[in-house]
Parts: structure tokens; C-alpha cells; sequence
């Protein structure tokens, strides 16, 4: 996956890194969090949202499975808190893996994401658009977002804001932070959507690496799926 190339760099880096001396390179780069959301047609359905924290973790795996351990400690706080570093303390999370049924328990969505603290918010929006809005899987996670913080600061991407918009949002905010299309910090989300038939689009989101696929019953496919529900098919996590 990685290529020839890169794979010998990094294999000679690791042969010849006891002769080098150590060499300090500043901060350690944020960790990553990967989502997948799969269903099969026995009604199975899986959201699993997965995080180590920061990168490799606590820098310790598991001596014969080969998993690295999380640092999840790193986020109970060290003052008076719920979260507050002690016995049986319950370390901050962001992770929403969701499912949504609807009256009757047929599953409509299966959806979650990376992101940090965007988990949260670009889950709930691309589930009101699916479900409020009727819109397809594929506008809804690709849509602009908006992600408020508790510092008074809104975050909102591009070409959503307006001048109208950004008076409103004065209003509550005291910051607006006007961000690019489509922009990394936004979070990640991958979803999976059925419709009345049963028939099951995918969608991976455009702002990092993503894929999605579905194979549905030949005689309930349509001559052609929506293009906005079959975009990023090559390369990254399954969606």
C-alpha cells in the first residue's frame, strides 16, 4: 500500500537508526482516529469508530496481537473535574458511532467519523440533512459545516457563510472563523444510508481519504446511483 519506495526508506531508517544519534524534532505530530460503518444482508450493521489518541498511543503493543495500547489517561484533567485523573475515572471521548432506525426498526443510517471535537457536531449535521432535509447521503456529508466552540469562537466553511449569516452569528459568537471548502479540521465523516426499498448508498467524506462501496441485489439497482453518493471510491478506510 505504501509503495516500494517508501517502504525501503523507512525499512533502511530502521536498520541504521541505532547508529545515529537521537535527534530532537519538536512536538509530536496529533494522532488520528479512524471510522468504518459495514452492514451485510443478514441485517447486520457495524459503526465503529476507533482511537489511540496521540500518536502510537501510550507507545506500548500488545506483545502478540500487535495493537497499539491508547493514551486515553491523557485526557482526564489533573484539577477538580468529572473527568479528573483518579481510580475508576472516565477519560473525556468524542466518539459517536450512531445508528438510526426509524419507528419500525428499519435501519435509515449508519454513520460516524474522526475529528476530535468535530465528531460530534458533523454527525448531527449530516443526520438532520439526511433525515429534516430529505437530502441524498453523498450532498449531506460533503455539505459545508458549521462547529461552535465553548470559547465563544464558530468555526463555519466556505461557501456557506454570508454577510447575512455572519451578522446572525455576531450576535451569539464572539468570533467567526471563516474556513476552506471542504477544509481537514472539519472532521471526518463516513456513513452508510438505506433507503424505503432497502437499498444501501455509501458516502465517504471529501475532506480526508475515504472510500465506500455497496453491492445491491441487481434487480433493485437503478441504471444509474446518484454521483454525489458514489464519489471517493479509490484509496483510504472503507466508509
Amino acid at each position: 500500500m505504501l509503495g516500494d519506495a517508501l517502504i525501503g526508506e523507512i525499512a533502511d531508517g530502521l536498520r541504521h537508526s541505532r547508529e545515529r544519534p537521537a535527534v530532537e524534532t519538536g512536538p509530536e505530530p496529533a494522532g488520528d482516529t479512524t471510522h468504518l460503518c459495514v452492514a451485510d444482508d443478514a441485517g447486520n450493521i457495524v459503526s465503529l469508530t476507533q482511537s489511540i489518541q496521540s500518536l502510537f498511543g501510550a507507545k506500548v503493543a500488545h506483545p502478540k496481537l500487535g495493537f497499539f495500547y491508547n493514551n486515553y489517561l491523557t485526557t482526564c484533567l489533573r484539577r477538580q473535574h468529572p473527568q479528573q485523573l483518579a481510580g475508576g475515572c472516565v477519560p473525556r471521548s468524542n466518539l459517536c458511532p450512531t445508528i438510526v432506525v426509524d419507528a419500525e426498526g428499519a435501519p435509515r443510517l449508519a454513520v460516524g467519523g474522526a475529528g476530535s471535537r468535530r465528531i460530534i457536531s458533523g454527525v448531527l449535521q449530516v443526520i438532520g440533512r439526511v433525515i429534516e432535509r430529505g437530502e441524498t447521503l453523498g450532498d449531506a456529508v460533503a455539505a459545508p459545516r458549521v462547529h461552535a466552540l465553548l470559547n465563544g469562537k464558530v468555526w463555519i466553511e466556505r461557501p456557506a457563510i454570508t454577510t447575512t449569516l455572519a451578522a446572525r452569528l455576531s450576535r451569539r459568537y464572539r468570533s467567526i472563523v471563516e474556513r476552506r471548502e471542504h477544509d481537514y479540521k472539519m472532521g471526518c465523516i463516513q456513513a452508510l444510508a438505506w433507503d424505503s426499498r432497502g437499498r444501501i448508498s455509501t458516502a465517504a467524506d471529501p475532506r480526508r481519504d475515504g472510500t465506500g462501496a455497496a453491492l445491491n441485489a441487481a434487480a433493485d439497482l437503478d441504471p444509474e446511483p446518484p454521483a454525489s453518493d458514489t464519489r471517493r471510491r479509490n484509496g483510504g478506510a472503507p466508509a
